[in-house]
């Protein structure tokens, strides 16, 4: 006998496959904060973001990827960089200046 997946397992389900398909672009994203980071960090996450917008869009139209959508990436990766736990955390990491810099 079939059992019958309830709403939350449905709901739940279908949150781990969304996640999975913005993996890919979340990871280009911390890609490009430490490739494109100053070399002192980044003053402001505002920076970080106007940086890595450009290459992000291009990214999506030449791979053609369909999520997250070319005409929402601005919002979403404002949102990922403050409060994506992998995203924010590639933001933060380039905020502190390099460890020989401490002992100069």
């Amino acid at each position: 006998m079939k059992k019958i997946k309830t709403r939350s397992e449905v709901a739940a389900e279908g949150g781990i496959a969304r996640n999975e398909h913005y993996f890919a672009i979340k990871q280009k994203a911390c890609e490009l904060l430490n490739t494109l980071a100053p070399q002192e960090g980044w003053s402001q996450e505002l920076d970080a973001y106007k940086a890595i917008l450009p290459e992000i869009k291009k990214h999506i139209t030449k791979n053609n990827i369909r999520r997250p959508a070319l005409t929402s990436i601005e919002k979403t990766l404002r949102r990922w960089i403050k409060n994506d736990p992998i995203v924010s955390a590639a933001v933060k990491i380039a905020n502190f200046p390099a460890l020989n810099s401490l002992t100069d």
